[in-house]
């Protein structure tokens, strides 16, 4: 059996090597199809973006080694001649960016230089071209040496294009992958402007009305549509994964997957596998996550794990949870039960403002791969609404496992889950001393308000989501609840929390009976006993700085 490309991206590798292929090669009769000059492919990380690029770049360049018979067994080559005739006829400039992770703007600028440099080299022959003028050669000769200015790699790839169309006498196609990668560093980073600002500078001059590209291909999460970076660039396409073209391309699809586990005689993993890796939807294509499928294969072992939360991709997820307010908290929880919600999605999104609207959070969620598009329709004023919910079983793993890595701190998750399983045992002695120890170990607890009790609260609570319902801020008897944990099987306990916040270290005890009392004046627990639910453990808890205090009732 063929081995899984784990980690090879290199299209030509994977064929000669004979790993194992999805044949995505009807990506380039699309292309050719569509006819667009600048073409943005927008898809969540570990889609398959960069071993397609590279396959368009061993399909179109022109090089002195015919490179038709890595693509003679293929699906393009059964497509006619007038596909076929395409094959090796230009030159190819292609730079992915994927790997620029980079925490400052120095470093950043430095790989960027390394990877415009690298690639100058690889077209190192045009220093001698009696195509190019001596200035022409001049500062191809300084940005492939590494010592042009900042203002000349800035038009690096609008000077590359221009000195292969001389050369050749035929139009470069460039292909950028992952451009936004480095973007998003910079977003995280704190050096936002600069980053925005160079790559602006780099790809307005490559691909904005510019004669010498016979067409571009990039790729990136996302648009980056206010940020002008493709401002003014009337000949720009723009898919993403709500569009149906290029829909099928970018992850496996369900006849895909099926074939794969009929080689590997493991079909009858098949429905683990959809439970696990599948649910994502791109235009009206059922899509499988193709990294984790290759992993779980390549495993050997019918016990699926969750493969994207060793990627670096889940710094998304990281990051979300640790900026999230209780709304935005209260949506993931009602996901993660497998709830769908609703939200207005803008897929023109920029880095900056993914905090400054929930819908722009859950946006940015949908488009990065962390949730999935149910239904899509037009509002009365025009505006995109989706309903949304976790694409599979994995997902939901990956937003557990950070959860828990935002509280721990230190505290071993099955401590984590022993505190929370004490809640509804009714075991107070046990919460208060892991929850002490938490609170230790948790950074600027002090002047913190209510709410920020509140989330802590609810976001650990989630640990036990597959046997409670968790339930936050919702109406009861006479009055609204601050946290409740319904279970599903009605023969457990429930469990109301009321969170009051204490003015001094010696209203602690006062302020926790305080809050055990409005849960029973106001009778929260209503809605529980008609469900049929027999025992509550109503908590009362106060707060102040790293300290608390817990009232409980008599169940």
């Amino acid at each position: 059996m063929k081995k899984m490309p784990i980690g090879i991206s290199n299209f030509k590798e994977i064929i000669e090597k004979n790993y194992y292929y999805v044949d995505k090669t009807l990506l380039i009769k699309e292309i050719l199809d569509d006819g667009s000059k600048v073409i943005l492919l927008t898809r969540p990380r570990r889609f398959g973006k960069t071993i397609n690029m590279s396959m368009l770049k061993y399909y179109f360049e022109n090089t002195k080694k015919d490179n038709s018979y890595l693509f003679k067994d293929l699906k393009i080559f059964s497509q006619g001649e007038m596909y076929i005739k395409n094959q090796g006829k230009y030159p190819v400039i292609f730079i992915t960016l994927k790997d620029i992770k980079n925490s400052t703007w120095e470093m950043t600028y430095s790989k960027i230089k390394a990877c415009i440099e690298e690639e100058y080299d690889r077209f190192a022959f045009l220093a001698e071209s009696d195509r190019l003028t001596e200035i022409e050669k001049e500062i191809f000769s300084k940005i492939r040496r590494g010592i042009a200015k900042e203002s000349e790699y800035e038009n690096s790839l609008k000077y590359l294009t221009e000195y292969l169309d001389k050369h050749y006498g035929v139009a470069p196609i460039l292909l950028l992958d992952e451009y936004d990668v480095p973007i998003q560093s910079g977003y995280v980073n704190g050096f936002y402007d600069k980053i925005i600002e160079f790559i602006r500078n780099w790809l307005s001059g490559a691909v904005k009305d510019n004669n010498h590209i016979s067409f571009s291909i990039m790729t990136g999460i996302l648009r980056i549509g206010k940020e002008s970076i493709f401002s003014g660039m009337n000949n720009l396409k723009v898919r993403t994964l709500l569009d149906n073209q290029y829909s099928e391309y970018f992850g496996f699809t369900e006849d895909e997957i099926v074939k794969m586990l009929r080689d590997y005689q493991r079909e009858k993993e098949f429905e683990v596998v959809k439970e696990w890796y599948n649910g994502y939807v791109f235009g009206e294509t059922q899509i499988y996550n193709p990294w984790s499928i290759i992993n779980y294969i390549d495993n050997k072992s019918s016990n699926p794990q969750a493969y994207w939360l060793h990627t670096s991709s889940n710094d998304v997820i990281h990051d979300v949870i640790k900026n999230s307010n209780t709304r935005i908290q209260e949506n993931l929880i009602r996901l993660m039960e497998g709830s769908v919600i609703e939200e207005l999605i803008d897929t023109n999104i920029i880095y900056k403002d993914i905090y400054k609207e929930d819908n722009y959070l859950f946006s940015f969620l949908l488009l990065a791969g962390y949730l999935k598009v149910n239904e899509v329709r037009q509002n009365e004023f025009g505006f995109t609404v989706a309903r949304l919910s976790i694409p599979n079983k994995e997902i939901r793993t990956v937003y557990r496992q950070e959860i828990m890595t935002q509280i721990s701190n230190g505290i071993n998750p099955m401590e984590q889950i022993k505190m929370v399983k004490s809640l509804v045992l009714g075991d107070v002695d046990t919460f208060e001393k892991i929850f002490t120890s938490l609170l230790l170990k948790t950074t600027s607890f002090h002047d913190s308000p209510e709410s920020f009790y509140h989330g802590f609260m609810l976001g650990i609570t989630t640990l036990l989501i597959d046997s409670y319902i968790i339930k936050s801020n919702r109406e009861s008897g006479y009055g609204r609840f601050d946290l409740s944990m319904v279970p599903r099987e009605k023969d457990k306990p429930a469990v109301i929390m009321e969170f009051k916040k204490a003015n001094s270290k010696e209203e602690l005890d006062e302020k926790a009976k305080e809050a055990l009392l409005q849960i029973e004046e106001k009778q929260y627990e209503t809605d529980i006993y008609d469900l049929g639910i027999d025992k509550i453990y109503k908590y009362g808890i106060s707060f102040i700085g790293k300290e608390f205090s817990i009232s409980r009732n008599k169940a």
